[in-house]
């Protein structure tokens, strides 16, 4: 995917001369087919013609700039009827906010995602809204199949937020449910291997060989619960998550962007373009893997203690047992703890990316702190002193939820 406003200010060149012929003013899109129609390249005015290039006569879009067929391509706004249509239109869904049939408020539209191949739009990036990014305030709408724009809102079908709902636990439940699948662990090893300590004891008697076999047992069983409890993360798992950040191709192309749900498509996209792991991190499964490991080393090292106890003689078996035991409960904490610890940074660092996000840009209410007294009035810039001041007053919260967030780009379909 490419990004609308990315392509604003490119310059177009003619392949069949090499020649410099024009430069992008805009993208003419039809919101009602989701689909780029052309890019305008001359505005229509009093004094003059307007003029723009149709998709059919674009052979790519580079990083540096627009390669058409040749420079008659640039044509008149007059001779192309389906791109005339939709700079007459006067109801243009740029900065347009986004309403559910429903009634339930998706943001402002601000830019828009689309396809340089099929030049089919994706999606539409929005400001504010119940699904927007954690520090950003963006959000990723997919190009609904139907949409209706009135005097202040655009209406699409309430299944387009149904598609903007993560379908997986976000990060911070993943990090509390990963918390508690190592703490089974844990509590598993400790139980099979106090089981099993006991058994070898009784059948000591029996043989050095028959108490080494059930403790070897133990080890194999505990070995296969922490796999079935923490397995690694797979490319599937990213489906139905919302990613954190955007993954790009070597080209500058969108595999996926913020806030955006990742569907089959999109883990195409990224196994053609090498982009797996990418991906994966994207959407929080780095951590995953991280939380994975610390439940690998604790299962490696339970092992060397059952093969410590293994070697031992019968009659110091069983007090041995219990003293590995402890050990081991010990051990499996430790892993537990650091999954916390993991949780609380990834939370930490993503206010972070909030508060630097924030800093600099006014506030669209007045921020209160726990006495009533004034941070910073509606307009007020956030400085560092007033993040100070909100965090020591437990109100940084509500400081970032109040910041104003404005519209970037020009508009993209036809001007009202």
């Amino acid at each position: 995917m490419l990004k609308g406003r990315k392509i604003i200010g490119k310059p177009i060149v003619a392949y069949a001369t090499g020649e410099k012929v024009a430069q992008v003013k805009d993208l003419i899109f039809d919101y009602h087919q989701n689909r780029v129609l052309g890019l305008l390249v001359v505005e229509e005015s009093w004094l003059r013609k307007g003029q723009a290039v149709a998709t059919d006569a674009i052979r790519s879009i580079g990083p540096d700039s627009v390669i058409i067929t040749t420079k008659e391509a640039v044509m008149d706004l007059a001779e192309q009827p389906a791109l005339m249509a939709v700079m007459e239109d006067d109801q243009a869904l740029i900065h347009a906010q986004i309403m559910t049939t429903d009634g339930q408020h998706l943001g402002t539209i601000l830019d828009l995602y689309f396809d340089d191949q099929t030049w089919e739009v994706k999606g539409y990036e929005a400001s504010g809204g119940p699904f927007a990014d954690l520090y950003s305030g963006r959000s990723f709408i997919p190009a609904p199949q139907t949409i209706e724009i009135g005097k202040d809102y655009a209406f699409v079908e309430p299944e387009v937020a149904e598609k903007m709902k993560e379908q997986v636990s976000g990060l911070e439940a993943q990090f509390q449910a990963a918390g508690s699948k190592l703490q089974a662990a844990a509590e598993t090893a400790g139980e099979q291997l106090h089981h099993a300590s006991e058994a070898a004891a009784e059948t000591f008697k029996a043989g050095r060989a028959t108490a080494e076999s059930q403790l070897k047992a133990t080890q194999a069983a505990i070995a296969a619960k922490t796999q079935t409890l923490m397995p690694h993360p797979t490319l599937e798992e990213a489906k139905g998550r919302r990613a954190q950040q955007e993954v790009c191709t070597d080209s500058g192309r969108f595999v996926v962007t913020p806030g955006q749900i990742v569907t089959d498509e999109v883990i195409d996209h990224a196994r053609s373009h090498g982009l797996e792991e990418e991906l994966m991190a994207a959407v929080g499964l780095t951590q995953a893997e991280m939380i994975r490991q610390e439940a690998t080393e604790a299962m490696h090292k339970t092992q060397l203690q059952i093969e410590d106890l293994s070697r031992q003689s019968g009659e110091k078996l069983t007090q041995g047992s219990e003293k590995v035991k402890q050990g081991l409960q010990h051990l499996w904490q430790n892993a537990v703890n650091r999954v916390s610890q993991l949780q609380e940074s990834t939370v930490h660092n993503l206010e972070e990316r909030r508060i630097q996000a924030a800093l600099g840009r006014p506030v669209n209410r007045t921020i209160l702190d726990d006495q009533d007294n004034v941070i910073l009035k509606a307009g007020d810039l956030i400085t560092h002193e007033a993040i100070a001041r909100a965090r020591a007053t437990n109100t940084l919260e509500t400081l970032l939820d109040s910041v104003e967030k404005y519209p970037f780009g020009p508009t993209h379909a036809a001007p009202s």
